[in-house]
Formats: C-alpha cells, structure tokens, sequence
C-alpha cells in the first residue's frame, strides 16, 4: 500500500512540474499539438488605439512610415473575428503605418532558434492601391521595408502574388506563394521552424481558400539566410500614389515557443 501511494504521489509531482514549465497545449501549424512554455498572443480586445497610445493587450507601438497622421482605430467585430482595429493611410504616396511590438517583445530570434511557430490574421483590402509587408522585422521601423526581417509581402503593381521575403540591411530577398490576395478576404499569415536557418512560411486565404507553403534558408525557395537578430513583429501598410487611403484590418498576432529557460 506505501509503495501505491507513494507512486500515485511521484505522479502527482511529476504532473505538477510539467504543468509549471509548459502551457496549456496549443495547435501546431501542421495541426499537431505542442506544449510550449513561451506563449504569447493578442486579440486586440484592451487598449482602444488612438494616435497617441499604444495598442492592444500587448501595447504594440504605432509608427508613421515616411509620413502621416498615424490613423488607428478600433472597428466593429464581425462573425469569427472579434476586437478589430484598422490602420488607414493618408493619400500621399510612400505614406503609410504600421504597428510593432517594442523593445520589451522585441526579443524574439525566428532566425537563430528553433521550435517556434507564429500567426497573423488580417483582411487585406486595398489590394489595388496598398502595399502591405506583414511578420518580423526591426523594432519601430520607420520604413516600409524594415532594415532587417523576414515577413510576408504584398506591393501593388509588383507583386501578383502575396510574396515572402527574407530582408537584411533593408534588401529584400523574395518568392511568391501560388495565392493572390482577394479584397476583403481574411488571410491567415504563418512562419514556423523546426531547424535552425530554416523558416517555413504558409499563406492561407480562409475566404477563398486556398493555401501556399515555401521555405527560407540558404538554398530554399526564398534564397537567403534568415537574420539572426533581434526582431518585432508587425503589420504596416503604405500608399502606393493613387490618391485613395488605404486599410489593413488586423484580427490576431500569436507566438509559441517550446524553450529551454
């Protein structure tokens, strides 16, 4: 009988300690089930924006790119999306906004750890005017092209297809993904490695669907060696010169990481 509690108890000890160095499990990108003991996400239900305030649960920074009046604002929520906000661009051209988390966040190394999976949800409507680029770069970047990153792309006039870039020193290496974008479909952004220098990325358009997958690395699809530094996420979008202001509407933002602390 002591030998049966005292097993039942080692048990017991053993749940616990898992419990405090893991999460509660999560779903991987490939729809596995991981326990990560770094998980942080934001819904942007807290912190209404306003130009002079940060935003969401997490209090992301807001940044005129170039130039403009830093337009954020919370917007209704609709079916399966809850607690969204819209960045708008004035009608200049190279005019833009984005939104980034600042230094406190800014500690994440897509490129140089492993065993991480990320997410962004977002509608993309101005596609015929609006240019967008979309996951990690530098912290606060004042440019639409952050000085180093890897994140997801679209320009118009450029780009047919949502593209996904590796960027160091503000030149981007890119490849484009088999989804164009639909104005006002909701599309889901993901990245995830299980090797280090290695970075999956996947396009899902959940309205459309359709779904593309490509690699960066050194001899990948998108053919470059993922910066190794410090990096943000982000959204921002710029003006592309028509004269019209433009939308991005974000839903979500998510990171999971299992890792050795």
């Amino acid at each position: 009988m002591k030998k049966f509690v005292f097993s039942i108890l080692l048990v017991v000890v053993a749940a616990l300690i898992v419990s405090a160095q893991n999460q509660a499990p999560v779903v991987g990108v490939s729809g596995q089930f991981i326990l990560p003991n770094v998980n942080i996400w934001d819904e942007f239900c807290g912190n209404t924006p306003a130009t002079t305030t940060t935003v969401g649960q997490l209090g992301w920074d807001i940044t005129n790119i170039v130039s403009g009046t830093t337009p954020v604002a919370a917007v209704a929520s609709v079916a399966n999306h809850p607690c969204l906000i819209t960045l708008s661009t004035d009608t200049t051209a190279t005019h833009g906004v984005g939104i980034s988390l600042g230094h406190a966040v800014g500690t994440l190394f897509p490129g140089n750890t492993t065993n991480w999976q990320a997410e962004w949800i977002q509608e993309i409507n101005q596609i015929s005017t609006g240019s967008y680029r979309i996951g990690f770069g530098t912290v606060d970047s004042a440019t639409a092209i952050p000085t180093n990153g890897v994140y997801f792309r679209f320009l118009n006039g450029t780009d047919s297809f949502i593209n996904v870039c590796s960027d160091a020193s503000s030149s981007e290496t890119c490849a484009a993904t088999t989804v164009n974008p639909s104005a006002a479909d909701y599309v889901d952004l993901f990245m995830n490695s299980s090797a280090t220098g290695t970075i999956t990325a996947t396009v899902t358009d959940v309205t459309t669907p359709a779904t593309s997958t490509i690699k960066v690395c050194s001899g990948c699809t998108v053919n470059a060696t993922p910066y190794t530094g410090v990096l943000s996420p982000f959204f921002n979008i710029v003006e592309t010169g028509s004269s019209a202001t433009d939308v991005l509407t974000v839903d979500y933002w998510g990171y999971q990481q299992i890792a050795t602390r």
